[in-house]
């Protein structure tokens, strides 16, 4: 896919392919890839009036709710069931009728781990970009205990350096161990964020991948790097940093989607090749 790439398919087309060709919803992932902060900003200007919408709805979600939850049915994009989504509406806003709501954090399906948005979101990009295989050794860094089970059960190889807490230690990566790569809200808090890129792609056999979720800023050029008692937010030259710690195809994949319990603004998860 190339700069801005839209990978959105129709809900009609999604639910077709599912009941018809047993295809898995994952394939169907609805995301935009941007391979520059320039191609984000091409996006912004051309597709305003459809973010407005978006903006719009979400906003209408939380002024008609009655009660501190939202409830939503959808469909699970990784156990092809229909679901329902909660979302505890909570924060500040503006607009003192609308409840401020993280939906990243909060829009979590009723399936048995309980995985909210990101978490869902991530592992339905993985299954686009790569899949899961039982040969497949993984790491995973940072929080993401709710979504070990979903990838113990898949891969043959599982690593996990949990953060608890406090921050997450550097992790040992043997050279070339991992066909896969997952961080979960870790680069952030990391001093020294192109030493561990470097440390992650030795790490990765030729062809694996990366995939990473943190704090992203995306008016910032650069991002702010993490220090004493404070983590940092990435912004756009974290793709020039993958590229520069050796990485290909480094691109950030913006992801929204009413169907699979993807709601917010600008939600992005990130990937590069080994």
């Amino acid at each position: 896919m190339g700069d801005g790439t839209d990978r959105t398919p129709s809900r009609s087309l999604t639910v077709f392919l599912m009941r018809n060709f047993n295809v898995r919803p994952e394939f169907n992932f609805p995301y935009t890839t941007f391979r520059s902060a320039d191609a984000f900003q091409d996006f912004l200007r051309s597709q305003r009036t459809l973010l407005d919408m978006r903006y719009a709805y979400e906003v209408s979600l939380a002024r008609a709710a009655r009660e501190s939850v939202h409830h939503a049915i959808g469909t699970c994009g990784l156990c092809l069931n229909q679901t329902r989504f909660s979302t505890r509406l909570e924060g500040d806003s503006p607009d003192p009728a609308v409840p401020g709501t993280n939906w990243r954090e909060q829009q979590v399906c009723d399936c048995p781990q309980k995985l909210n948005n990101r978490f869902r979101a991530m592992l339905q990009l993985i299954g686009a970009e790569i899949g899961l295989l039982p040969w497949m050794g993984v790491m995973l860094i940072g929080e993401g205990a709710s979504i070990e089970p979903h990838l113990q059960a898949r891969v043959g190889q599982m690593t996990t350096r949990r953060r608890s807490g406090g921050l997450l230690p550097a992790p040992l990566m043997a050279e070339g161990a991992y066909h896969l790569i997952i961080s979960s809200e870790h680069l952030h808090a990391e001093p020294m964020v192109p030493r561990l890129l470097r440390t992650m792609r030795a790490a990765l056999m030729p062809g694996g991948k990366l995939f990473f979720t943190a704090p992203f800023d995306v008016a910032a050029a650069t991002s702010r790097a993490a220090c004493t008692g404070a983590a940092g937010v990435l912004g756009w030259d974290i793709l020039n940093m993958l590229e520069r710690a050796g990485f290909d195809s480094a691109a950030a994949h913006l992801f929204w989607s009413e169907e699979f319990g993807h709601l917010g603004p600008f939600n992005l998860i990130f990937s590069a090749s080994a």
